[in-house]
This record gives structure tokens, sequence and C-alpha cells, in this order.
């Protein structure tokens, strides 16, 4: 979002030095209001994009260890699981358990599902 909030400055600014050369100071003037509000709308929202607080989409990577196998597939069924469309109301599920033998991450594929926004509550100790 910024780097369009600069594209489009840069892009006003060659285009008002254009017509100042071209047209006159007068003309100038002008095109630089008509320039310089969309440029000013674009920064303002690049400006409170970058503040705005994002939902996590996975564990932060200084919770996942570099061994941690990224499992997208899985994640994507755990999570269709928890959150799911019923006649086009959303349902949550109440319980869903990850079965298999110890060792394959099932308790890190759900704490990433539980970071994911929509699976319920996100919370520091995960989905609820």
């Amino acid at each position: 979002m910024l780097g369009m909030a600069v594209v489009l400055g840069v892009a006003a600014c060659v285009f008002v030095g254009v017509v100042l050369v071209v047209a006159g100071p007068d003309q100038a003037a002008v095109w630089a209001t008509v320039a310089g509000i969309p440029t000013a709308a674009v920064a303002a929202v690049a400006a409170v994009w970058a503040v705005v607080p994002r939902w996590p989409t996975g564990l932060p990577p200084e919770l996942v260890a570099e061994w941690v196998v990224d499992r997208p597939a899985e994640l994507g069924q755990l999570t269709t699981a928890l959150v799911r469309k019923r006649d086009g109301v959303g349902v949550s599920a109440v319980t869903t358990a990850l079965t298999g033998a110890g060792g394959f991450g099932k308790t890190t594929l759900a704490k990433m599902a539980a970071r994911i926004r929509g699976c319920g509550v996100v919370s520091p100790g995960g989905c609820s």
C-alpha cells in the first residue's frame, strides 16, 4: 500500500512539472491540487493500513521451530472441520480431535489452526 502511495506521488510530481513547463505556473497550481488530493488519500490509507492490527495467519515465527514442516493441506482440512458453513450459516465444531502416533505434529497443527481467524475466539491458550 505504501508503495502505491509513493508511485502515485512521484507520478503526480512529474505530471505537475510537465504542466509547469508547458502551461505555466497558474495551470500547474490547479493541477497540483487535482493530483495532490488522490495522492494524499492513498497516503492516508497507507498510513492507517500500517498501524491496523491484523489477525495472525499462523504461529509467529519465534514460536515455530525451524524443523517444523508446513502442512497446508492438513491445516486446511482442520480449519474446515472447525468452521464450516451449513445452509449458508457458519457452524463451529464443538469438539474436533486430531489422532495419530506421537511426534507427528498434532499439537503444532492444532496451535497453528487456533491462530487462524474464524476458528473461534483466539486467545493466548488457543481457540475456544
